[in-house]
């Protein structure tokens, strides 16, 4: 079998007298970070927590050796070089180094050009109180139990306050908190203030940008005085920021830059989380200084699978003064609000950044289905380890099962899964393709990992089997019928077999314009009628109401999804998650963000399949993404 190559060891190549440095920078973007800081990766190096195969084993890493070089520049402004030097101990190549310093200078330009708008926004504000009163009136009583004097505070309003005051904005909480409320209220403020406001939706994936839309119109539907934009809402067509930009063809380039910019007044962006550095760096340059922009996502989930983790890394420079506010500002909030901003939320001059009051982080969790899964992630977040072994142990709607120990007499999967993944047949039995994607949508199963005995593909198996199993055992026992059947013909209601199948659950892994499927849209194959065996793949589409039927042989890229990643389920919320951690509790891949982004995916029910010191290991590892963001503000 031939061996792996070494890409960052090809790439180090090109670079000889700084090969170790090159082979760092390159592997660290494989790792999502935008530099190393030498410092720290000297020492990992030496201690054996990193290798490095371009020193030989009497070999120290020497950082003169970047001084000294050609290809390395402090000064990228004087002198071109593929590396940069920053402070004299963090590595970057070139072009992220220009992708960073872009993103901090035009987020500099929109908080610049805001300051000579914001008297007159202010003003009308002020003097259309009672709209925004109206506006954020949820006609019934929301209940404060459980929650802390801070989270009682309507942080939505104070969000849609700074947000219709300032060009750049960022809303970051978990699920629930209501951020596409937020922005549908925002919305609703500024169409009032703006009848002609040109505004566009987006988000990195076409499954976000759908969900967007579909959250924005049910935020609607719940408030009178949202519901008189309703025509204009109904217009705004969600896109992925790809599409928004106009990619070029055979080029990474957009249409939409800084000398051709965006004409909306006004760009919101979800699932911001998910956006990378260079895609942040194109997306910002296509905005107007003199426009809005909003930013949506969580701070606490999984970063972009591509390099760098700028959405976090920009809530960071708020670290604990994140919704604190300067005196005038808390003032003119407090004027909004029944329960007051305390005073000691007070911005310190000494704390203040240009990214200061831009960033709000939205605490309190709305929805009433689980609290204990609220909970679990609060201890995630902080780490509480212990705690959340206990929690997990204490409630119906969230429960900790063992994935390496079968019960007796049971698949590897184990009962409390296999009682789950049965959730499956009430979506398999549904005669009506529209109901049957919604049922589709209740569950879902998630792995950290694709490949070995808890990754997706042998679950995936596990479930198909399961239901296989099952399905036909009601079939005979008549207590089910296949509406697909043909009395000529013996065609089953569910047989994984071949490439499609009947009822087979599937998930597009890339996008593709022409038939408007996106990457991570969910889909259901299905025989065309009973007297017509030909496999139709079905879609939701824009209208609920008439779901998109394609060719599943259409579909270049796409896989069976009755398990997911946790990477590909971001964007995604179910009634009930099971997840799957893998054996290993030194696998890199357990962090706290994984966990977080698995647990918050659920809306009702959650099992959680994992050993004890798997869980712990996830809690306590943290994905540590090197940038100098955070030093730009």
């Amino acid at each position: 079998m031939a061996e792996a190559i070494d890409v960052h060891r090809v790439f180090a190549e090109y670079f000889p007298k700084i090969k170790p440095w090159a082979y760092a920078v390159s592997e660290a973007l494989s790792e999502g970070s935008i530099c190393v800081n030498t410092e720290v990766y000297k020492t990992d190096v030496e201690s054996g927590i990193k290798v490095n195969p371009c020193i030989s084993e009497d070999e120290l890493l020497d950082l003169r050796t970047l001084d000294e070089s050609d290809f390395v520049t402090s000064n990228p402004a004087i002198k071109l070089s593929p590396f940069v030097l920053e402070e004299g101990k963090f590595l970057y190549m070139q072009r992220y180094f220009e992708y960073q310093a872009r993103i901090a200078e035009k987020i500099n330009r929109l908080v610049e050009a805001e300051k000579k708008k914001i008297p007159a926004r202010l003003k009308w504000l002020t003097e259309n109180k009672k709209l925004i009163h109206d506006i954020f009136e949820t006609g019934h009583p929301v209940s404060d139990d459980g929650l802390d004097d801070i989270e009682k505070i309507d942080w939505q309003k104070v969000a849609a306050l700074n947000s219709c005051l300032h060009n750049f904005s960022i809303i970051t909480g978990g699920p629930g908190t209501g951020k596409t409320t937020t922005v549908a209220k925002i919305l609703a403020i500024l169409y009032n203030q703006i009848p002609e406001l040109k505004v566009a939706l987006a988000a990195p994936t076409g499954k976000a940008a759908a969900r967007l839309g579909e959250s924005l119109r049910n935020s609607i539907a719940l408030n009178s005085e949202l519901k008189r934009i309703s025509d204009r809402i109904e217009t705004l067509v969600p896109k992925t920021i790809h599409r928004l930009l106009e990619s070029l063809p055979m080029s990474s380039l957009f249409r939409h830059n800084s000398e051709n910019p965006l004409g909306h007044d006004l760009v919101i962006i979800d699932e911001a989380s998910m956006v990378d550095v260079a895609l942040m760096c194109k997306l910002l340059d296509s905005v107007h200084s003199e426009n809005r922009i909003i930013f949506l996502g969580d701070m606490n989930q999984l970063s972009s699978v591509e390099a760098g983790s700028i959405f976090g890394d920009l809530c960071k420079t708020q670290e604990t003064f994140i919704n604190h506010l300067s005196p005038e500002r808390m003032k003119f909030c407090n004027e909004f609000l029944d329960r007051q901003i305390p005073s000691d939320m007070v911005l310190d001059q000494k704390n203040e950044n240009p990214l200061s009051q831009h960033v709000i982080h939205l605490l309190r969790n709305y929805r009433t289905e689980s609290k204990e899964i609220t909970k679990a992630c609060k201890l995630i977040v902080n780490r509480e380890k212990g705690k959340l072994l206990k929690l997990l142990d204490s409630y119906q709607e969230i429960k900790m099962g063992d994935a390496f120990k079968p019960e007796a007499g049971k698949d590897h999967l184990g009962s409390q899964l296999e009682a789950m993944a049965l959730a499956y047949i009430d979506y398999i039995t549904e005669p009506d393709i529209k109901e049957a994607l919604k049922k589709l949508k209740s569950f879902r199963v998630l792995c950290a990992i694709r490949e070995g005995g808890n990754g997706v593909y042998k679950m995936n198996k596990k479930i198909e089997q399961l239901l296989k199993n099952r399905v036909n055992q009601l079939f005979t026992e008549k207590k089910i019928s296949d509406e697909f059947s043909n009395e000529t013909e013996n065609q089953e209601l569910f047989n994984p077999s071949g490439t499609f199948y009947h009822n087979q659950a599937i998930m597009v892994t890339s996008n593709n314009y022409e038939l408007d499927v996106f990457n991570g849209d969910v889909g259901l194959v299905r025989r065309k009628s009973k007297d017509d065996p030909t496999l139709i793949a079905w879609f939701e589409s824009a209208d609920p109401e008439k779901p998109r039927a394609i060719l599943p042989g259409y579909l270049n890229e796409w896989e069976t999804v009755f398990a997911m990643t946790i990477h590909k389920s971001q964007g995604s919320e179910f009634d009930s998650v099971a997840v799957i951690l893998p054996e290993n509790e030194n696998n890199r891949i357990l962090t706290k963000e994984l966990l977080y982004t698995a647990v918050s995916r659920a809306r009702k029910n959650l099992l959680l399949k994992s050993c004890p010191t798997v869980l712990e290991a996830a809690t306590d590892r943290e994905v540590n993404r090197a940038s100098g963001i955070t030093r730009l503000f």
